[in-house]
């Protein structure tokens, strides 16, 4: 067993229909010499938890195997802690997976035995770290740029701010997460108007704008969707 090496399986693990490409996973980890120790999610505790308890062991590799949202669950330790973390998907890759260009099942040991490691920017929305994006899907909420200007949609429309953003058409990440900004995405229905609706068959035009520090307010309580968790409020920095 490799002692530098940690691995968190999530509820995905338990299911019956990826026992097989599980057993292959572990079979290939201690042939590479990278295999470690084991925890598993639980009731009452889950990936992050184990996280937590991992670093404070002094393991410097922690890898998720199951599913996006378990990884993600993982980024708030990632600025506070001195680890790396790995992602071993587990049933059909999901979306961050591909954008991270990390295959799904036993392919997926070759990328983390290859030891290519990655360093990335990460937002922040009042105080919580995200990887991906936040997303404000309807509303007239303004988005102050550097304390300097203000932006809002016409109508009420979606607000991104995207670090690597969704997946793109081709499975790409939508924004890059190692320029050193973040970027505010505005959605707006295109303007009213016969011609209008002829010209733009009811796309949706988008307004985008790199920027380091926002504040997003809004006229009263919202949800604003934090790599898919909701944080409720009426402004977020």
């Amino acid at each position: 067993m490799n002692p530098t090496f940690a691995y968190l399986y999530d509820q995905t693990a338990s299911d019956p229909r990826h026992e097989r490409d599980l057993a292959l996973m572990e079979a290939e980890l201690a042939r590479r010499g990278i295999d470690g120790r084991l925890a598993r999610e639980a009731l009452f505790r889950d990936v992050q938890q184990m996280g937590r308890e991992f670093v404070k062991m002094g393991i410097k590799n922690i890898v998720v195997i199951g599913h996006d949202a378990s990884l993600l669950r993982m980024i708030p330790l990632l600025p506070t802690s001195d680890v790396t973390i790995g992602f071993l998907p587990l049933g059909e890759a999901g979306a961050i997976a591909s954008m991270l260009g990390i295959p799904s099942g036993i392919s997926a040991v070759d990328v983390l035995a290859a030891r290519l490691v990655e360093t990335v920017d990460l937002g922040c929305v009042n105080g919580r770290p995200f990887l991906t994006e936040a997303i404000l899907p309807t509303s007239r909420a303004s988005m102050t740029i550097e304390g300097k200007y203000r932006l809002q949609p016409q109508d009420s429309g979606a607000i991104g701010i995207r670090n690597m953003g969704s997946s793109a058409a081709d499975g790409s990440a939508s924004a890059d997460p190692k320029d050193g900004w973040l970027e505010l995405v505005i959605q707006t229905r295109p303007v009213k108007g016969a011609l209008a609706k002829i010209l733009s068959r009811g796309r949706l035009e988008e307004t985008h704008m790199p920027f380091r520090n926002g504040r997003l307010d809004a006229s009263q309580k919202v949800d604003l969707f934090v790599d898919g968790v909701a944080l409720s409020g009426d402004a977020f920095e």
